[in-house]
């Protein structure tokens, strides 16, 4: 693995606005989500943690690929299981962890009811 570029890939799910943040970190533990996600306003499921040899490169490789769908920043308008299939099938990854749909469908119909949505 390259120096310096080791670290993570990752993707949080927005359940409000159903949207997929794709970010890097080159932390371990997740810290770098788990901020993000104490933050934003709406409930956000880390529905994927990729390591990879270089996080800047797979980061850049996601956004481009998704840019016609890009919100804000690293926000984009895509389905979890659309980043989660990209990332399987397009990146290279060292290590793959993610959240079973059907643990993310469970989590939107929750976060819509408590919502009033």
């Amino acid at each position: 693995m390259s120096q310096g570029l080791e670290g993570y890939l990752y993707v949080l799910f927005d359940a409000y606005s159903t949207r997929c943040k794709i970010g890097r970190t080159t932390r371990t533990g997740s810290k770098r989500q788990r901020s993000i996600m104490g933050a934003h306003p709406v409930p956000t499921i880390n529905v994927l943690y990729a390591r990879v040899a270089n996080c800047v490169a797979s980061e850049a490789q996601c956004h481009r690929h998704f840019a016609s769908r890009r919100v804000n920043g690293e926000w984009f308008d895509i389905q979890a299981d659309e980043a989660i299939e990209y990332i399987h099938e397009h990146i290279d990854w060292c290590e793959l962890d993610f959240e079973s749909l059907g643990k993310i469908a469970s989590y939107i119909i929750t976060a819509h009811l408590s919502m009033g949505r």
